[in-house]
């Protein structure tokens, strides 16, 4: 009877352990999507490095979701779209490789130094970019070069980076 106890007890730990390990990946929230993929697109899960293809199937995306951190790498000939939840549109040429992080800034709200509760970056590590920003009061965007950082609402912007700094 002790043994049987012992280790239903033990069992009860294992599932305690391994739900609170799926927490993260629960957490973790996607911040874009691939709309449209041609030739080689790639993403680099920030999590734990995996690279993942995606790949139009219909009107869909196979491995399309983006998460914070993410790499978003297209190859050769390749292009792809990345929308937002706001609908800010980034379309990426061949060749080109850049990361998106969102950020929570309503601590900087509370303390009256932002008055947009969300922060996202988009930083272009190589190639080029073609953006449309919407207009959202809620969300910061900013792209980051190593020319400097350029931050817009409701306009275009076009980027070129012609050194890989990954």
């Amino acid at each position: 009877m002790k043994s049987r106890q012992h280790l239903l007890q033990q069992v009860q730990w294992v599932m305690i352990l391994a739900s609170l390990t799926a927490l993260p990946a629960l957490a973790q929230e996607r911040v874009a999507q691939l709309t449209k993929v041609t030739a080689e697109v790639s993403i680099t899960r920030a999590e734990d490095q995996r690279v993942e293809q995606a790949v139009q199937v219909g009107s869909r995306i196979r491995g399309g979701s983006v998460f914070g951190g993410d790499l978003v790498a297209t190859g050769a000939g390749a292009s792809a779209t990345l929308v937002f939840s706001d609908d800010t549109r980034v379309d990426l040429a061949e060749n080109t490789r850049l990361a998106v992080e969102e950020v929570d800034l309503s601590e900087l709200v509370a303390a009256g130094r932002s008055d947009k509760p969300i922060g996202r970056r988009i930083k272009l590590l190589a190639g080029d970019i073609y953006s449309e920003i919407a207009e959202n009061p809620a969300i910061a965007t900013e792209f980051e070069t190593p020319s400097g950082v350029a931050a817009g609402k409701g306009t275009r912007i076009a980027l070129s980076v012609s050194r890989d700094l990954g």
